[in-house]
C-alpha cells in the first residue's frame, strides 16, 4: 500500500510539474476525536515545493473553544506503533502563546507550537487539556498533505 501511494505521488508530481504548476508536500495532525466542549485543535507540520519534506520537524497548532470553556494544553505526547506491535507514547515539549484571541462571537483561539520531532506517516499526537475540573484528551493523526497550486 506504501509502494502504490509513493507512485501514485510521484505521478501527481510529475504531471503538476509539467503543467507548470507547482505542488506543495507536507504534514497535517488531523484531529481524530469528537469536540468536546467547543474544543477544536489542527496542527501543521513541515512542508517544501515540489518534494515531499523530511519526517523531522515543528507542529504548529492552534485550538479554539467557547468562552465559557477556557482549556490550558498541560501535555503533548506523540503516539505510535513499535515493529513489534506495542503503542509507545513520548512526550513532546511545546510552548503556547500566552494570550488568547477572539476569533468570532463567543469563540476564542491559542496558538502553540512543538520542539523538533521525527514522525512517520500515521503516528499521532495525543493532548491533554484541563478544562475546569476535567482532563479532555484530543488525538491528531500524522498525515501525508499535498497540495497543487
Amino acid at each position: 500500500m506504501k509502494t502504490l501511494f509513493s507512485i501514485l505521488t510521484g505521478i501527481l508530481l510529475i504531471v503538476q510539474l509539467a503543467s507548470g504548476e507547482s505542488v506543495v508536500f507536507g504534514w497535517d495532525a488531523v484531529q481524530e476525536s469528537d469536540p468536546r466542549y467547543g474544543l477544536t485543535v489542527n496542527m501543521t507540520g513541515p512542508s517544501e515545493m515540489n518534494k515531499v519534506p523530511d519526517k523531522n520537524g515543528v507542529f504548529k497548532g492552534q485550538y479554539q473553544w467557547h468562552k465559557d470553556w477556557e482549556p490550558k494544553l498541560e501535555r503533548v505526547f506523540k503516539v505510535s506503533v513499535d515493529s513489534d506491535g506495542v503503542l509507545v507514547s513520548q512526550p513532546v515539549q511545546f510552548t503556547t502563546n500566552a494570550s488568547a484571541q477572539v476569533v468570532g462571537k463567543d469563540m476564542h483561539k491559542t496558538t502553540f507550537e512543538t520542539a523538533a520531532i521525527r514522525f512517520d506517516n500515521g503516528d499521532a499526537f495525543l493532548l491533554r487539556f484541563q478544562i475546569g475540573d476535567q482532563t479532555v484528551l484530543v488525538l491528531l493523526k500524522i498525515m501525508r498533505k499535498t497540495i497543487a497550486m
